[in-house]
């Protein structure tokens, strides 16, 4: 557990830090909460807050950040004896070198109005750091257990050291009854010839509404496997992307999306290409039921520099109910001419020629949509890594038990 403080930011909020903070990090909380209240809300006519209105995530000066509104962070303590670092953020942020190199080095106070606010509140955090060389074999599960009863603000940092080998579940998930607002934000650097496998799901109560910015930062000949499931929450936008910072990195992100009732999910991805012969790829499957809404907008972003590369990005969506909505848009900025870029986009519902063919042969309405709803995830279920495969589907399986 962090060491969190009861603070009313309408009173404390210019001098906010925790005990027994470093001058440079009071410093950066104090930058940050000038970048907030200097920047205007987004605006709605931009096309990354078209769909989901920038006051939902707005903290009243009156908001009482509580003692007891933290995320608590579970993991396996035995893994440290590997050479692994893994502590609470605040605490490696006065011990660790590469912590405070890395703070804040991908998501930084300028990149939001939201995430200066993160910046300037945080109280939970993690720190994570694989050294270089080391392969570990069994994933590393993280849970992410938010209890916030108004606000409440978490970080995490990922540093993994060169050729090395690592598999991360990071699990999020809250069970209040009362209104939760969350300032999330996970940043990561992966550096040359490493491999990770990152796996996030969004498990949230009905209760809860979410915003987390991740960014992941590839060096040379890494490779990067990142699934991500949404599976919870009343509203979530999810800012999440990938920057191929040296040559031969691989970016491949798979996602799912289960909403249901009147879950409201905004997504925004970014494949960002700096060096010369890199990879990516999103696969985004969404299935909508009810009046639930999801949006999307992906963008891939090629720099002059980074010729023979390759980006991929596609979004296909599943609607189970007539009131159920969806929109995407995809963009592309590619700044030089020697690449290889697809994307596409589709969406309507349940063919009815699948569930007659189920159907014709004694399989229950309900069962058959389930099994044609598993059949449209089975392109991300197939390549996600097996290290990962058992806990994923154990969470899709039980997200499809919901679907009548």
């Amino acid at each position: 557990m962090n060491n969190t403080k009861t603070v009313k930011i309408s009173e404390d909020y210019n001098n906010f830090s925790m005990d027994n903070e470093p001058l440079w990090l009071k410093e950066y909380r104090a930058k940050a909460g000038i970048f907030y209240n200097r920047e205007s809300l987004p605006k709605r006519a931009k096309h990354l807050w078209r769909y989901t209105n920038p006051k939902k995530f707005f903290i009243d000066p009156a908001t009482t950040i509580e003692e007891e509104s933290q995320i608590r962070y579970e993991y396996d303590k035995n893994i440290s004896g590997q050479g692994v670092i893994i502590k609470p953020l605040h605490k490696a942020l006065m011990e660790n070198d590469n912590a405070q190199k890395h703070f804040m080095t991908t998501v930084g106070i300028e990149h939001g109005k939201f995430e200066a606010l993160n910046a300037k509140l945080w109280t939970s955090g993690l720190y994570i750091e694989i050294p270089d060389g080391l392969s570990i074999k069994e994933p590393l599960l993280i849970k992410r257990d938010v209890n916030a009863n108004s606000f409440v603000a978490g970080r995490i940092l990922l540093v993994v050291g060169s050729n090395a080998s690592v598999s991360i579940i990071d699990e999020l998930f809250g069970s209040s009854t009362s209104q939760d607002y969350l300032s999330l934000v996970t940043e990561a650097v992966v550096k040359e010839g490493s491999t990770i496998n990152f796996m996030n799901i969004n498990n949230l109560s009905n209760n809860s509404h979410a915003m987390e910015t991740s960014r992941i930062r590839l060096g040379r000949d890494a490779h990067l496997n990142w699934t991500f499931a949404n599976i919870g929450g009343a509203t979530y936008k999810g800012d999440y992307g990938s920057t191929l910072a040296g040559k031969n990195s691989h970016s491949n992100i798979e996602g799912v999306l289960l909403g249901n009732k009147s879950q409201h999910t905004d997504y925004h991805t970014v494949q960002e290409h700096l060096f010369d012969h890199t990879y990516s790829n999103i696969n985004f499957r969404v299935v909508l039921k009810d009046q639930a809404r999801s949006s999307y907008t992906g963008l891939i972003r090629i720099l002059p520099e980074a010729v023979s590369s390759e980006a991929y990005q596609e979004n296909k969506n599943l609607l189970l109910s007539n009131n159920a909505r969806t929109d995407s848009i995809p963009e592309l900025e590619i700044l030089t001419d020697e690449v290889r870029c697809k994307h596409g986009v589709t969406a309507g519902p349940v063919d009815e020629e699948h569930l007659f063919y189920l159907m014709s042969r004694g399989i229950p309405r309900d069962e058959a949509v389930k099994i044609v709803v598993r059949g449209f995830l089975e392109p991300i279920l197939e390549k996600i890594p097996a290290s990962l495969m058992e806990r994923f589907s154990d969470e899709i399986t039980s997200a499809l038990d919901g679907i009548d």
